[in-house]
């Protein structure tokens, strides 16, 4: 559990106020993001009085943990309070004192465990605190035209069988992707993302970011590089939350795996 309050303190701002907010506290609303080294994602919304943040607890299960913040622009460095912080079941969790830089789009926070003293500065122990950097989430606005090989992916593609077992079933209108699969319990699941393509690198880079699962719940980007010939297309990757892969071919002791799509049909996400 204390593992997750580390990566939990970041987050930012939340003051009730009767006025217009200003300062830090207008430019941190909205949504940000950050992957830790072990590939878990967060994801913070920031709202005018409350914040919500999501990831994924061991289990692999989503969690999402609401709170209040207050945010003090005048000390050095600037300060965070997260109080009364609760899961969606209902639990209370105790509140988590932090630190903050906030440069443009990029929010670093550094935040205490459970009934430890405020971190005084940005560095991290093995027992806390714990640094975290989110990036600014952008909407996508009048989103252009997919050109390229974007253009060319439109539409649904099918692979027949994966490593996994099952087939596998993606689906491209514009920038976003939804991948349906079977897990091993048997059970569908279902992955939307936004996907991004270097087509100048050399292989050719797939990225899929954004990625959440059908419950809600938050999953790390998925690095790769991609072949596209025609009606197949080729994806090799280490997983999700991993990184790319330097050549386009399979690892002997089954990372990175190529995944190979047959185009079945042309419509847009119904």
């Amino acid at each position: 559990m204390i593992a997750l309050f580390g990566p939990l303190a970041p987050l930012a701002l939340l003051v009730a106020t009767t006025h217009q907010p200003d300062g830090d506290m207008a430019r941190l609303r909205g949504s940000w993001k950050a992957m830790a080294p072990s590939g878990a994602t967060f994801v913070l919304t920031i709202a005018e009085k409350e914040c919500r943040l999501e990831t994924r607890g061991p289990d692999d299960k989503p969690v999402a943990i609401k709170a209040l913040w207050k945010v003090d622009e005048t000390t050095q460095p600037k300060t965070l309070d997260l109080t009364n912080l609760t899961r969606e079941d209902g639990q209370a969790l105790p509140d988590l004192m932090a630190i903050y830089v906030l440069e443009g789009d990029s929010l670093r926070i550094c935040g205490a465990t459970p009934g430890q003293p405020r971190p005084t500065r940005f560095a991290e122990g093995e027992e806390g605190p714990t640094l975290t950097v989110f990036q600014r989430v952008k909407p996508v606005k009048d989103e252009a035209a997919p050109t390229g090989d974007l253009a060319r992916l439109q539409g649904t593609w099918r692979a027949a069988t994966t490593d996994r077992g099952g087939p596998l079933t993606l689906t491209v209108q514009g920038s976003s992707i939804r991948v349906k699969a079977t897990g091993p319990d048997g059970k569908p699941i279902t992955v939307s993302a936004r996907l991004v393509l270097d087509e100048k690198a050399r292989p050719k880079a797939w990225t899929s970011v954004d990625r959440t699962q059908a419950d809600g719940g938050v999953m790390p980007d998925l690095l790769g590089t991609y072949e596209l010939d025609g009606d197949t297309l080729r994806v090799c990757n280490n997983g999700p939350g991993k990184p790319r892969p330097t050549e386009f071919k399979e690892g002997a002791d089954g990372l990175p795996i190529i995944t190979t799509f047959t185009r079945v049909q042309d419509p847009p996400l119904p």
